[in-house]
């Protein structure tokens, strides 16, 4: 076995593993039939992703292209749940399902890692709108639903991953606090985590250490962060700043 083989596998050993500690133990075909709720569904389009990055990795294109193609299902079920998702949102996750099925037919495992970076961060910006919009219009509860999709910083003895936001929409649905005091404390806590994320992500995206398929991965979730943050960059600095 020569050594680019052994470390591609290798690198799934890792992810295997990886999961195992994060995931529920059910099996893939178990996965599709988490709650139907928003971060349920999320989950399971995410880790079909993941199988399609994972057969890539194990020279089985044809299982990979079953996954995307689950995973297409997956979304259209998701977006038939949650008609008022951001056309935004799911053009760039219909996007990224598009780019991962023609990496398949280039045999490309490292644009297949990159897609499901994309998807990822295709479906947070999704939630991060709803969140807002489903604040706006009053429904509480549907906005705590839709804030648990996102992303979280690391906790410290200082901070609980996350705090300031959660905190916030309880308090909405518990009626002491009002949208226009609730809102910035979401919104920052959202936005310091992906703009952590994309310093993250584009640090790992260009490291050498890291195997091609992680750093693939982590070009595409920067490239989705930028997305969910580029707004409020030009909000706060200007179209040319963010042009350069």
């Amino acid at each position: 076995m020569n050594l680019s083989k052994t470390t591609s596998l290798l690198f799934v050993f890792l992810c295997l593993l990886a999961a195992a500690f994060t995931q529920p133990s059910v099996s893939f075909a178990e996965q599709t039939t988490q709650e139907n709720t928003p971060w349920g569904q999320f989950e399971d389009i995410t880790a079909s992703l993941f199988e399609a990055q994972k057969e890539m990795l194990f020279d089985d294109p044809e299982a990979a292209a079953a996954a995307i193609d689950l995973a297409n299902e997956q979304l259209n079920q998701f977006l038939a749940t949650y008609p008022d998702f951001p056309a935004e949102a799911e053009q760039a996750a219909r996007d990224a399902l598009d780019f991962a099925a023609v990496a398949i037919t280039e045999n490309n495992g490292n644009k297949v890692s990159a897609a499901k970076g994309k998807l990822r961060t295709a479906l947070l910006l999704g939630s991060f709108q709803l969140t807002k919009s489903n604040i706006d219009s009053g429904d509480y509860e549907a906005a705590r639903e839709w804030l648990l999709v996102r992303d979280f910083r690391p906790s410290t003895r200082f901070d609980r991953p996350g705090a300031d936001a959660t905190l916030a929409v309880t308090e909405l649905v518990e009626g002491t606090t009002t949208p226009d005091k609730a809102w910035p404390k979401i919104e920052a806590d959202l936005l310091d985590t992906y703009q952590g994320k994309l310093v993250e992500t584009l640090g790992m995206s260009g490291d050498d250490s890291l195997f091609p398929n992680r750093r693939s991965e982590s070009a595409g979730l920067a490239a989705g962060y930028w997305l969910l943050l580029e707004p409020a960059f030009r909000a706060q600095t200007g179209d040319v700043a963010t042009d350069e």
